[in-house]
Parts: structure tokens; sequence; C-alpha cells
């Protein structure tokens, strides 16, 4: 059985994630990319996902409202990760 979130995301903590995004696009050189954040009211297993548009330099991460760990470090990882998805 799946434990469900609990935690919400909230405003301060999409700011947080929407920062450390940008700073890892900026360090890794991908500020030629259109990258748009989106809340997602659904309660995934996935925090977030990145969905790239190589050709026309877009990416659209959508992050969940619902966590079951909810901490800065946390946060961080996730928008480095999400960031990383954009390399490939």
């Amino acid at each position: 059985m799946t434990k469900q979130k609990e935690l919400l995301f909230e405003k301060h903590h999409f700011e947080l994630f929407q920062k450390e995004a940008w700073f890892w696009a900026t360090y890794f050189g991908l500020l030629d990319f259109d990258i748009q954040f989106k809340l997602s009211e659904k309660n995934d297993t996935n925090l977030a996902s990145t969905v790239v548009y190589h050709a026309d330099k877009l990416a659209v991460i959508t992050v969940t409202k619902f966590w079951d760990e909810l901490n800065d470090q946390k946060i961080k990882s996730t928008a480095f990760h999400e960031i990383v998805e954009l390399l490939s």
C-alpha cells in the first residue's frame, strides 16, 4: 500500500523550487530554454515531472502540491533533478 502524501507544497516552496531550478539552469548554460513552471493538483507518485521540447527550446516543469517529505533540501534536490532532465 502506498503512503498518502499529506504535506502541501505552498507558494514559498514553489518560489524556492523555481529559484533553485534557475540556479542550475544558469550553471548548466540552459538560459536559451523557455522554462515554464506549473503547480499540479494531482496527488501523483512523482513530486515533479519535466516535458522537454528540444527543437523549440521549451521545458515545462510540473510540480505536485502533495509531498510526503517537505524541506528545503528535498525541494532543492528535486529542482536539480528536473533541470538535469533538460540535458538529455
